[in-house]
């Protein structure tokens, strides 16, 4: 599943200049991005945590967080008589 996160809408109440920081999976062990749209793609099935932090040029910073859902169920087979 190939995703492209966006956080160029987060802005700065004092019109800093922010830094990003994306970590993919569960520790980031699928990696992170310090860009501000990454593309990333997991190669694995299933829910994955993704947290973005953003931080200004004070050192404030705050952080979200959301879970990709990669893959699909697999069909469900019926057999009647």
């Amino acid at each position: 599943l190939k995703v492209r996160l966006d956080a160029r809408g987060s802005t700065d109440a004092d019109g800093d200049a922010l830094s990003f920081e994306w970590t993919f999976g569960l520790g980031g062990a699928f990696g992170g991005s310090a860009d501000a749209a990454p593309e990333f793609t997991f190669e694995f099935p299933g829910v994955h945590p993704v947290l973005l932090t953003v931080t200004d040029a004070q050192g404030a910073s705050s952080t979200t967080s959301l879970e990709i859902f990669a893959g699909n169920s697999p069909p469900q087979v019926v057999i009647t008589g």
